[in-house]
């Protein structure tokens, strides 16, 4: 859908992996680039004037598969049909606009698309961005009350000609979700929102209006902070409504985000090689789980799977073409546990293996080649799958809870600086009341107790 003054690309693409946004007029108007859509992250390039590159944010409700996944800029995305939104501004109002769009897929060439749009009359023409803890290092909503990461932050900006009337932000917040209180930018009163709650809807309100947004004038923001129930998902919706707006009804006036919720006392896992250059720590199954076998109290047996989520912010990166950005990227890590007692023994036999996206690996180049032969490409973040060889005996944790850990060799570690790995994890098995197998003879026979 395309809207002016503020006008928004979709594209679709099952593949994409890179989007150039080159921003032209038929009648050589100037358009302005005011900032990407929820889910989108741009940046200039700075060799070509008018020009960005676009990627997809990764979501928590579209987790990447280690076994089916979709790249861009060499980082890994859930596959489907997702959807890049990009915010432009006509400076001239009633004049037809050509917007060009390419497309670069791992598998075809370059797709080109344009569109013609027609600014509407000035005015303020305002919109609302939404997120949850999926855009930070922490994933999910943590189940408890106070939990720093259990916020959505909102935007709200103007992307058309004047300052706009007084607005107000709209929350509906999820059952399980509750309002605890709210943070806001401005320096004065007139410029800093303003937050109440009645049942699940949160209303704020800012005195002034909202200026168009620039690099000088960026858009306004506040944080609403929650308290989070016993849910395993949540997705909230927001809106903004400006009683001078241009374009009342148009699709960036709402916005939604989703999220998981790690349970208070969910299962925990780590995963890390030896020599320290991964690791993912404490992360919380929000998906999946184990089965536990249980005899009087004695642990026998752990099975199943379960998932997590892992962040890595966005780095740096050199291919041929030269230096490119890789968005941040999203991932799951899974840890599969199979282990049984050994009868009559304190040992544990099967297996542990867990599942991770690991970051790029940098090929230090020799001091010998110069400076204009270009450099290879780095070995972008790719799915890892370890099997653990050596399993240790499960504790019983004081709190009630089981821990275990397993090492191995895995080959596909060796890029990484390293073969060997090692997992822990912390179970919450019911009924669990002694983990070790402990002997005493009676009458010439060893027994279990």
């Amino acid at each position: 859908m395309l809207r002016s003054p503020l006008t928004q690309i979709w594209w679709q693409s099952l593949a994409p992996r890179l989007v150039r946004c080159p921003l032209t007029s038929t009648f050589h108007l100037i358009v302005t680039f005011v900032g990407a859509g929820s889910g989108t992250t741009c940046v200039a390039v700075p060799a070509v004037q008018g020009r960005f590159r676009c990627s997809l944010n990764a979501s928590v409700n579209a987790p990447i598969s280690p076994n089916i996944v979709g790249r861009i800029l060499g980082s890994f995305l859930p596959t489907g049909v997702p959807t890049i939104s990009v915010r432009l501004q006509p400076e001239v109002a009633f004049t037809p606009m050509n917007i060009s769009v390419a497309v670069d897929a791992g598998n075809s060439g370059v797709r080109r698309e344009s569109v013609q749009i027609d600014a509407r009359p000035p005015g303020p023409d305002v919109g609302i961005t939404l997120a949850g803890p999926e855009l930070t290092s922490s994933l999910w909503f943590a189940e408890g009350t106070g939990n720093n990461n259990n916020e959505y932050s909102i935007e709200v900006d103007n992307v058309g000609t004047v300052t706009s009337a007084p607005v107000t932000v709209t929350l509906e917040l999820p059952a399980g979700i509750t309002y605890r209180s709210f943070t806001t930018s401005g320096l004065t009163n007139a410029n800093r929102f303003t937050c109440s709650a009645v049942d699940q809807t949160v209303t704020c309100t800012r005195p002034n209006g909202i200026n168009v947004t620039s690099l000088l004038n960026p858009a306004p923001s506040l944080t609403v902070r929650v308290d989070v129930g016993s849910v395993a998902q949540v997705s909230a919706t927001a809106s903004v409504a400006n009683p001078n707006d241009v374009d009342p009804t148009g699709p960036a006036k709402t916005a939604t985000a989703s999220t998981r919720v790690a349970l208070a006392g969910a299962p925990t896992f780590d995963v890390a090689l030896t020599n320290g250059v991964f690791a993912a720590s404490n992360r919380p199954v929000l998906d999946g789980g184990f089965t536990y076998t249980v005899n009087n109290g004695r642990l026998d047996g752990i099975s199943g799977c379960g998932l997590s989520r892992d962040f890595t912010p966005a780095v740096l990166v050199v291919p041929i073409v030269g230096p490119t950005l890789v968005p941040a990227q999203y991932s799951d890590n899974r840890l599969c546990v199979n282990v049984t007692r050994v009868l009559n023994t304190n040992q544990f036999v099967g297996t542990a293996s867990a599942e991770f996206v690991a970051p790029p690996v940098f090929i230090p180049l020799p001091d010998s080649i110069p400076d204009a032969v270009p450099v290879p490409p780095a070995i972008q973040p790719r799915p890892v799958s370890v099997s653990a060889a050596t399993i240790s005996a499960p504790t019983l944790n004081g709190d009630g809870s089981v821990s275990g850990s397993a090492s191995g060799v895995s080959p596909e570690l060796v890029l990484h600086g390293g073969a060997t790995f090692s997992l822990n994890w912390t179970l919450r098995p019911d009924g669990v009341t002694c983990v070790d197998v402990k002997l005493r003879a009676l009458k010439g026979y060893p027994l279990i107790n």
